[in-house]
């Protein structure tokens, strides 16, 4: 497991947000959606938000909440975002919210690292690198 105080990008001196255990992992037998699967850890004294995420090596890419799901008190119509409490986590990936990567800009292979910049309302832009493991196979993390 990656030490999270390795991988924290601190923009603002009130939030500290951590990222752990990253990787990239196909969901369709296409290879045209990706899940970003990684854990944000919230070291800081203040909530934050994810508010959106991008990645120049996908066509689009969307926050995602499961019907059912509503993540800090939201509207469950509005576009989805997520809330990290102070001291607190927050698992993306897996059967809760999800950052979907949606149609590669080129073939994705054992190997490869791929780009995510995630937007918090507080913290701002993050960028991190996602790897993209062999088949049964959990990558590292690694960040910019």
């Amino acid at each position: 497991m990656a030490d999270p105080a390795a991988a924290r990008q601190n923009h603002n001196p009130v939030h500290s947000l951590a990222f752990m255990e990253a990787w990239a992992e196909k969901t369709s037998l296409e290879d045209s959606m990706t899940s970003a699967r990684f854990s944000i850890v919230n070291l800081g004294s203040e909530a934050d938000e994810l508010i959106e995420a991008s990645s120049p090596d996908f066509e689009r890419v969307v926050l995602h909440a499961p019907r059912g799901l509503i993540l800090s008190g939201q509207d469950p119509i509005a576009a989805a975002t997520a809330r990290i409490p102070s001291y607190s986590s927050l698992t993306v990936g897996s059967y809760g919210f999800k950052v979907l990567l949606i149609d590669p800009v080129r073939p994705l292979r054992s190997g490869n690292r791929l780009t995510l910049t995630l937007r918090f309302r507080n913290s701002g832009h993050i960028t991190i690198g996602l790897p993209v493991p062999a088949d049964g196979q959990q990558a590292q993390l690694t960040t910019d």
